[in-house]
C-alpha cells in the first residue's frame, strides 16, 4: 500500500532540499545533458547551486511532496505576468550564476532565452518545474503534485503552460489536459510546448 502523500508550500528553509529533489529528478533528462554535457557529481553539484538560486525568487510558488518525513517530489507555477524574469532582475543573477555555472552559462541563457520566445501572450500560469525524485517514481507523486496545481488554475479559471523536454512527459500532461501547441529543437533536443485549458477533466 502507497504511504500517504502529503502536498504543502516549500519554507525558505527547505529550498535547498528542493534544489537537490529538482536536480537528482532532471539531471538525466535530454536538454540538460545537451547544456551540461555529462550528469557527474561536479555537474550535480553546479545544478543543485542552480536551481538554490532560481528556487528563492519571489516569483516562485513552490511546493513539495512528502512520503512522511522524506520530500519525494516538487512542484512550481508562476502567477500570471510573472513567468518571465526581467532583465534588470536577470542581469543581477548573472554574476552568481556565472561562478556557478561558468562556461556553462551561455548554454543556459540561450535555453532560457529559447523557451521565453515560446511563451504564449494569452494571459496563464506558468507550470514547472515538476521533478519527483528518481526513487519514488511510478507512485503516483507527479500525478498528486499535477492534480494540486490543476486545482489552482480552475479556481482561478486560468489557462496553463510549460514546457519539456521528455515524450514521456507529454504523455503525463496530456492526461491533465495539458496539449502541445508548438514544438523546437535546441541543442538536437526535441522540446514540447503545452496549454491547458481551464476545467479540463483528467483522463
Amino acid at each position: 500500500m502507497m504511504e500517504t502523500i502529503t502536498i504543502r508550500p516549500v519554507s525558505a528553509g527547505d529550498i535547498p532540499q528542493a534544489a537537490h529533489v529538482v536536480t537528482k529528478a532532471m539531471l538525466h533528462n535530454p536538454l540538460h545533458l545537451a547544456v551540461f554535457g555529462s550528469a557527474d557529481e561536479r555537474v550535480e553539484r553546479m545544478q543543485v547551486a542552480m536551481f538554490t538560486r532560481v528556487l528563492k525568487l519571489e516569483e516562485c510558488n513552490l511546493f513539495a511532496a512528502w512520503a512522511g518525513n522524506e520530500m519525494a517530489g516538487v512542484m512550481n507555477y508562476y502567477e500570471p505576468g510573472c513567468c518571465q524574469i526581467s532583465p534588470l532582475k536577470t542581469l543581477g543573477m548573472l554574476p552568481g550564476l556565472l561562478g556557478v555555472l561558468g562556461t556553462r552559462l551561455p548554454r543556459v541563457l540561450k535555453w532560457k532565452a529559447n523557451w521565453g520566445r515560446h511563451d504564449p501572450a494569452l494571459r496563464h500560469y506558468h507550470f514547472g518545474p515538476l521533478a519527483v525524485l528518481p526513487a519514488m517514481q511510478g507512485r503516483g507523486i507527479g500525478a498528486a503534485l499535477l492534480t494540486h496545481f490543476c486545482k489552482v488554475a480552475d479556481g482561478q479559471q486560468t489557462p496553463a503552460y510549460l514546457e519539456t523536454d521528455k515524450k514521456e512527459n507529454v504523455r503525463l500532461y496530456e492526461r491533465f489536459g495539458f496539449r502541445v501547441v508548438e514544438e523546437d529543437t535546441l541543442f538536437n533536443v526535441q522540446n514540447w510546448f503545452m496549454v491547458r485549458t481551464v476545467n479540463h477533466k483528467t483522463q
